[in-house]
């Protein structure tokens, strides 16, 4: 998972290691204030932009970032620990709420010992979420032994017990009800099959696919739509999952995203993204600067926000656009842009 002021000027910021160029926006694009932020790192410190100006994060050294949210005033930053080739799928991650760090192990109060496989973080009306599965050090049967869990501020909620680690799961928040992507072991069957829970309540869709892939649950007014991936039939689907209404797009589409306010539907793929139906689309592959490579996107009011990446002979490097003009540019070796998020102020 926030329109521009009428008269709204980016402030030029001229920072040595870290090259921008900051124009105005087109008038006719703008109506409400937004604010704008990007998470990313420079100089080896995890940091964010707000309208182009910088806040390094505490303690946020030799850290990779993640994401940042902005929520009442309060601001959130998710980190990690960087890659290690001997131990490549042990992770630490951090969040910071005003720039004051948590480790997410110490947060949630898992042993150190114990297997804990970090899958998400959010936060919703000041309350943080994160999901993941973690290990029963005791389990009274084998099939207890791996916990599928959410927590709200530290609480636990465990959704159903596995005994197998290796499970991916995907959480939402609309309308006060949690609903939560995942596939699970059938003991009657006697075979893994995917489903969601909404609440406590659990439908099964192994019906969709035995290559079904649930990339989230999204909320469209008082609808959730279902977004999947289709490995059988090769494509991407967005299904409603209250009057079952069924949306089908390429696979190379693996992303999908709604405007914040419009509810404009928005399917993305690496260069390109197409609004609503699939001949509707914008295309990057061509960029001039080369820029072609979407590395995070989102809509708003109808305007458009996204870093885009190039990579080739000229080195790795990202720039920030709003409405396609370009706002902020980064590249290696003094640091990079990773996701962002706007929000109306």
């Amino acid at each position: 998972m926030k329109k521009l002021l009428l008269s709204f000027v980016l402030v030029i910021v001229a920072l040595s290691s870290c090259s921008r160029t900051i124009v105005d926006p087109p008038e006719d694009k703008l109506t409400n204030a937004v604010d704008v932020y990007v998470a990313g790192k420079e100089n080896n410190q995890v940091c964010y932009w707000k309208n182009t100006v910088k806040t390094n994060l505490v303690n946020g050294n030799n850290l990779e970032p993640i994401s940042v949210y902005a929520e009442n005033n309060d601001i959130y930053f998710l980190a990690r620990s960087p890659y290690n080739p001997a131990n490549p799928q042990n992770y630490d991650y951090y969040f910071w709420k005003n720039n004051s760090r948590q480790e997410v192990k110490q947060y949630l109060n898992i042993p150190a010992s114990s297997y804990f496989s970090f899958q998400q973080f959010q936060v919703k009306n000041g309350d943080v979420y994160i999901t993941g599965v973690i290990e029963n050090l005791n389990p009274p049967t084998p099939m207890d032994k791996y916990e599928v869990c959410y927590w709200k501020n530290g609480v636990k909620t465990i959704v159903f017990k596995h005994n197998v680690q290796s499970i991916e799961v995907n959480l939402s928040i609309i309308n006060s009800d949690f609903y939560m992507i995942s596939h699970k072991y059938n003991t009657a069957t006697a075979k893994f099959e995917h489903g969601y829970y909404k609440n406590s309540t659990y439908t099964s869709l192994t019906s969709q696919s035995s290559s079904f892939v649930g990339n989230g649950i999204f909320a469209d007014s008082n609808d959730a739509l279902l977004f999947y991936s289709d490995g059988a039939s090769n494509s991407n689907n967005l299904k409603n999952l209250s009057n079952n209404a069924l949306t089908t797009v390429p696979f190379e589409y693996r992303t999908f995203t709604l405007d914040q306010v419009s509810n404009a539907k928005y399917f993305v793929a690496s260069t390109k993204y197409c609004k609503n139906t699939i001949n509707n689309m914008t295309d990057f592959s061509n960029d001039p600067g080369n820029f072609k490579f979407i590395t995070d996107i989102k809509f708003l009011n109808d305007n458009s926000y996204m870093i885009r990446q190039r990579d080739n002979n000229q080195g790795v490097a990202q720039k920030v656009f709003i409405n396609g003009v370009e706002s902020q540019s980064m590249a290696d070796p003094n640091g990079k842009f990773v996701s962002l998020f706007v929000i109306e102020n």
